[in-house]
């Protein structure tokens, strides 16, 4: 016990001495010299200690020339092994170190990332918004007035809400009727919605600004190029430990006046791209047509819930 007790004390020192004398590949001839002149004294002195105390576990006269004896024959049994020991415990240290460093820098490219698509997505939202207040000032100012109220009320939200880069499916359901009541407050008939979602996932996670544009899909390319009603339907669920997003019409779909959309615009195109930065393979996105006759959009990421839900 008390040598491993002063192996553990020895190995404290080592790890101290490798972050005092880290290894750089410009230096690297220097941190070696220092480090094999450092493994050779420290073993030596280990080895020291674990003579002395042999000695005085097996009452050995303690005389130099007993303690050199043991010394001697104690380096010659157990020298390669500890000179290895101080080795590995540097190479392990310096392993991880690298990792967390590099795990580090990952973490910061990819919220760079995340933070240049969410700045990209709320000005393509807010351009959009503006854009069809815009059209309707002098054909019926009324109406433009009040979006333009509602519009504040959604970017002050935003601003709220988009903090950081992941909110609960309760604020994006909140922000997403918001968007919703613009809309319709635009198109009247022509517009309806329902969002399902059990009370149990209200504070599920979800990356900020991750339902509007499924939504604003459905406006765009569904309810602008048909002059029929079209209803959009959100339906939130829990799939093998996945949460689901799925926004689906009963508009033209694929084969509306305009052609197909294929979800290459900014606003799926920066979802797909931030599911794959927070996520990586661990996602699933769709886009195809809906047993409604319409349009389908299927989101899936790990579910996980807020802090506040603990």
């Amino acid at each position: 016990m008390i040598v491993w007790l002063f192996w553990g004390a020895v190995a404290l020192l080592i790890l101290g001495l490798g972050r005092r004398i880290p290894f750089r590949r410009d230096h690297w001839a220097s941190w070696f010299f220092k480090h094999l002149i450092l493994s050779l004294a420290l073993t030596n002195l280990y080895i020291l200690v674990y003579a002395f105390s042999l000695m005085l576990l097996y009452h050995a006269p303690l005389t130099l020339d007993s303690l050199l004896s043991w010394f001697f024959r104690k380096s010659g049994e157990h020298m390669s092994y500890y000179y290895l020991a101080y080795w590995f415990i540097i190479g392990a240290d310096h392993a991880i170190n690298y990792y967390r460093k590099s795990s580090y820098q990952e973490r910061q490219l990819s919220e760079a990332r995340l933070t240049l698509l969410k700045s990209q997505l709320q000005p393509h939202f807010l351009f959009n918004a503006m854009n069809m207040i815009v059209t309707l000032i002098t054909s019926n100012p009324d109406v433009a007035k009040t979006m333009l109220i509602k519009l504040s009320s959604l970017l002050r939200m935003s601003l709220d809400i988009g903090k950081n880069q992941e909110t609960t499916i309760r604020e994006e359901i909140a922000f997403t009727r918001l968007y919703l009541d613009l809309q319709q407050t635009r198109y009247h008939d022509r517009l309806k919605a329902r969002i399902n979602s059990p009370d149990e996932l209200a504070l599920a996670k979800a990356p900020f600004l991750i339902l509007q544009p499924l939504v604003e899909n459905v406006v765009k390319h569904a309810v602008c190029e048909c002059d029929e009603p079209v209803e959009v339907v959100v339906d939130i669920s829990k799939i093998n430990g996945m949460l689901q997003i799925k926004v689906e019409d009963d508009g033209p779909g694929f084969t509306g006046k305009k052609g197909e959309f294929s979800g290459q615009g900014i606003g799926l195109a920066n979802v797909r791209k931030r599911l794959s930065t927070l996520y990586g393979d661990l996602y699933f996105f769709s886009l195809d047509e809906s047993d409604r006759g319409g349009a389908r959009a299927i989101v899936r990421f790990p579910l996980k819930f807020s802090e506040d839900f603990e």
